[in-house]
């Protein structure tokens, strides 16, 4: 038989008792407690992790003190805001994420409830445990009454319900008798210390990329079965009641917006934001958040600007309330792993960019540009002036190319390269065409009227364009041309441009020179056809 003593100072206050039956395997996995302590009366909420039942509590009350169940969000509200958050470390990443963090969890679920007995007598206590399994060797304090609390065995491992329990004169004293950790969170006006305290940056904590996820609870058990010392992994003076921002990297929400949210999803009939907003005015006005009392019982009891620390301690070793000294430094809820795993993240592969020349595989190198439906890809055009010098275009852009071609020259804009036999109005369009064209941005070689903005033309007709970088004769009123007309007069217009005739070399790049000797073949077998 294992008897779990939670008392207080003196055996005329309060006293729990937890009971479990005798085994090979460890009957809980851990425990958790909290203690509101400093300006009003202490108030203890008791939580257990069961892995075989069963297992009972034992109340042993004065007249003035009180037992009750309390929600769950309580506790569930402490580990988000206090237990750690485990960091990366230091310039590494997790599988290219450099901000990635885990929250450290304890296996929990939705708290089971237990069969409650109120008794008077202590003889009554051990007849109701002996029925459970669990009386044998039990000593029951004496007390003016009792209550009870017993859970059968279960199929898994549960979560308790939590119990409350408030309206004694001194702090808890927490004699436990089993190895498993227990999580001690402490609220009081100011930061109190354990003795032999130390930090978890004892443990070595691996980050495992991917998933992510860590191995702290695995290293935290390892040191507490190695060295006992209660390991601090939080201490905060605005975590109740103000956001947090930790290392940089994690923003916590106040301990009493999580309770509230937390609260309304169990099922309790609470305006969360309404809850919360009243808590953080503390304790003007009274909070009005029904059944949800843990936060305002905390807040009465250590002040209404309480320091938050908690501690993961062994079972194995006692907790006394009267044993907390003042004093100890803030330290935030976070904790940067030691090293990483990466064998959880995706291989990744870096495969080169496949590029088929036009044509290749039988396919048709101009397929799919009727209409302007298709952008022609700029490996298409040899570039042999470029469009952004002095006399060039004006609207230089990545498609404003001309390009070479042993018939005639052809320019291409970006965005449409389109052979179409009718009107065609679009906005940077290269287009070949017999009828009127219309359009911004053009490259175009036509036959007739053609009115663009920023066009490199070929034209034998009226050409009147803004931004052009045509040269042109026969009414032309483009200046500042770089695209040569039929004949040798033209072409020598074309090259000379705005530079005052002055004749210009073509400037080829061995890119483009490539680019040219596969295209010329191609369109010569296109036009032939």
């Amino acid at each position: 038989m294992s008897v779990l003593v939670l008392s207080l100072a003196s055996p005329s206050h309060a006293q729990l008792l937890v009971v479990t039956s005798p085994g090979d395997s460890p009957a809980l996995a851990h425990a958790e407690l909290a203690l509101a302590l400093g300006e009003g009366q202490p108030v203890t909420w008791l939580s257990l992790r069961i892995r075989r039942g069963p297992v009972a509590v034992v109340a042993a009350l004065p007249d003035a003190a009180s037992c009750e169940p309390a929600l769950d969000a309580w506790f569930a509200a402490l580990e988000r805001t206090a237990s750690p958050n485990v960091l990366l470390p230091l310039g590494a990443r997790d599988c290219g994420n450099g901000s990635s963090f885990v929250h450290v969890t304890w296996p929990r679920s939705p708290g089971v409830g237990a069969e409650e007995l109120s008794l008077t007598t202590a003889q009554d206590v051990i007849a109701v445990l002996e029925e459970h399994g669990l009386g044998e060797g039990v000593l029951v304090p004496e007390a003016p009454r009792y209550a009870v609390w017993a859970w059968s065995a279960g199929d898994g491992e549960e979560t308790t319900r939590t119990l409350r329990l408030s309206g004694t004169s001194a702090p808890l004293s927490f004699v436990p008798v089993f190895g498993g950790p227990v999580l001690v969170s402490v609220l009081s006006p100011e930061p109190r210390r354990l003795p032999g305290e130390t930090t978890t940056e004892q443990l070595h904590v691996t980050f495992m990329a991917g998933e992510p996820r860590t191995d702290y609870l695995t290293q935290l058990e390892r040191w507490l079965k190695r060295d006992r010392a209660p390991l601090l992994e939080a201490r905060s003076t605005g975590a109740l009641l103000g956001w947090s921002i930790v290392a940089d990297a994690v923003s916590l929400p106040p301990l009493v917006r999580s309770y509230a949210r937390l609260a309304a999803d169990e099922g309790q009939n609470v305006d969360a934001e309404s809850c919360a907003a009243q808590l953080q005015d503390f304790p003007e006005p009274t909070p009005d958040c029904g059944s949800a009392t843990d936060a305002a019982l905390a807040l009465a009891a250590a002040g209404s600007r309480p320091v938050l620390q908690r501690w993961v301690t062994t079972g194995s070793e006692s907790f006394d309330g009267d044993s907390l000294s003042e004093g100890g430094d803030l330290r935030p809820a976070a904790l940067r792993a030691r090293t990483v795993d990466e064998s959880g993240c995706p291989a990744i592969i870096a495969t080169p960019p496949i590029i088929l020349p036009p044509g290749a595989n039988g396919s048709d190198p101009w397929a799919g540009r009727g209409g302007g439906e298709t952008a022609a890809p700029t490996e298409e055009a040899v570039v042999v002036q470029s469009p952004c010098s002095s006399d060039g275009c004006s609207s230089c852009g990545p498609g404003h190319e001309s390009a070479y071609d042993d018939r005639h020259t052809t320019f291409y804009c970006s965005g449409d390269t389109s052979s179409s036999g009718g009107d065609d109005s679009c906005s940077s369009d290269s287009s070949s065409s017999s009828q009127d064209d219309s359009c911004s941005s053009d490259s175009s070689s036509s036959s007739q009227d053609d009115s663009c903005s920023s066009d490199s033309s070929s034209s034998s007709q009226d050409d009147s364009c803004s931004g052009s970088s045509g040269s042109s004769y026969d009414g032309d009123t483009c200046t500042g041309s770089a695209a040569p007309r039929a004949g040798s007069e033209s072409a020598q217009a074309g090259l000379v441009g705005a530079r005052g005739g002055r004749p210009q070399r073509l400037r080829l790049s061995l890119w483009s020179l490539a680019i040219a000797a596969v295209l010329l073949p191609i369109r010569r077998r296109k036009r032939s056809a």
